[in-house]
């Protein structure tokens, strides 16, 4: 199952033994059997097709091919960076219409700025800004470095045509606070090269304040990349779990991808189980959850195409004897948690 939770009840509990005695007419489970599912991110050209359940032999086929299980947590947890290129120059950078927002007392200019060069190139750190009115001298202004507004990654780096790198300098809301109020005001922004870059005021903006706070140049609020987009997830279990033992199953990871994926440093994964809630027909609050690191050292490297097999290990809570299954959840870190793997089973006595 891919996604958030999946109901597979239906309205009452009487749908969910019709539901299982059907997979049974079917041979998809059995009392020495193994349920796979399936479990997979979309791709760049929409979600995988779902997942039929098969049945494998016997659990002990499992041990088969399978990188052992460890109990070891000390992962490291994955950070995006932002890549970084030549520094950007005035002539590269051409002015995009900019916006004003206004947030209580916080008011903000967001500029942008697209690279019309030939060559990706980056606009890093906090820029030096400068202001003059009515013609005269240009002045730097000392300002706070980060503002109210949030920021996207850093730093800057733009290909030619693509989006653009940002800026944020943030204005008194209130702008009787000015000490004064000069007409006339320019902005510019000076870049590491000592070239200057001049600052669009947004249409029908009136300020006359200078500027009290700037941002990092940044590549816009986009949401963070997921280290390893083209994995897919299997999970191989038993068909039931009793109160109290140890679970045992198997994750596959295959690459479905064009590119080779490098899982070092090893990552970091999730386990859970939850019992199933007859009220709510879903499951609730995990009772067993905990985080260790993937045993990847063996086999750091999976070719497009290919497939590893990973050992699992998991204590089954024994608070759960009144329920008919448990969920069971596995995710890696660096993987948004929507596309976890998913398998219910069933809880015997």
């Amino acid at each position: 199952m891919e996604g958030p939770d999946r109901d597979r009840y239906g309205a009452e509990v009487a749908l969910h033994a019709a539901w299982m005695g059907a997979l049974v007419a079917a041979g998809a489970v059995v009392a020495t059997g193994v349920i796979t599912a399936v479990l997979s991110r979309p791709g760049p050209t929409g979600p995988a097709p779902a997942a039929t359940p098969t049945t494998s032999s016997t659990p002990a086929d499992l041990a088969t091919g399978v990188v052992p299980w460890s109990n070891r947590t000390d992962y490291e947890e994955w950070i995006y960076t932002h890549p970084t290129e030549a520094p950007c120059h005035t002539a590269d950078l051409k002015p995009l219409p900019s916006d004003v927002e206004g947030a209580g007392q916080h008011l903000g200019w967001f500029l942008k700025f697209r690279n019309h060069g030939a060559a990706a190139c980056t606009l890093g750190g906090y820029p030096t800004v400068q202001t003059r009115t009515s013609g005269g001298s240009w002045t730097t202004v000392g300002l706070r470095r980060g503002t109210f507004f949030p920021v996207g990654y850093t730093p800057g780096t733009v290909r030619p045509g693509a989006d653009p790198a940002e800026l944020t300098l943030e204005f008194p809301a209130n702008e009787t606070t000015c000490p004064s109020a000069p007409s006339g005001l320019e902005i510019r922004l000076m870049l590491d090269d000592g070239t200057a870059l001049p600052v669009i005021a947004p249409e029908g903006s009136t300020q006359t304040c200078a500027p009290i706070a700037v941002s990092q140049w940044h590549a816009g609020l986009v949401e963070q990349p997921d280290r390893f987009p083209g994995l897919q997830i299997r999970l191989e279990t038993p068909a039931s779990v009793r109160p109290g033992s140890t679970l045992e199953y198997v994750v596959t990871l295959t690459n479905r991808g064009d590119e080779t994926v490098d899982l070092r440093p090893c990552p970091g994964y999730e386990q859970s189980l939850s019992a199933y809630d007859t009220v709510a027909m879903s499951s609730g609050e995990a009772l067993v959850r905990g985080r260790w690191r993937l045993e990847c050292g063996s086999t750091p490297l999976v070719a497009p195409g290919a497939s590893v097999r990973y050992a699992m290990r998991l204590d089954a809570p024994t608070d759960v004897r009144d329920s008919p299954e448990i969920d069971l959840r596995w995710n890696l870190v660096d993987l948004s948690p929507d596309y976890d793997g998913q398998e219910w089973l069933q809880v015997v006595p």
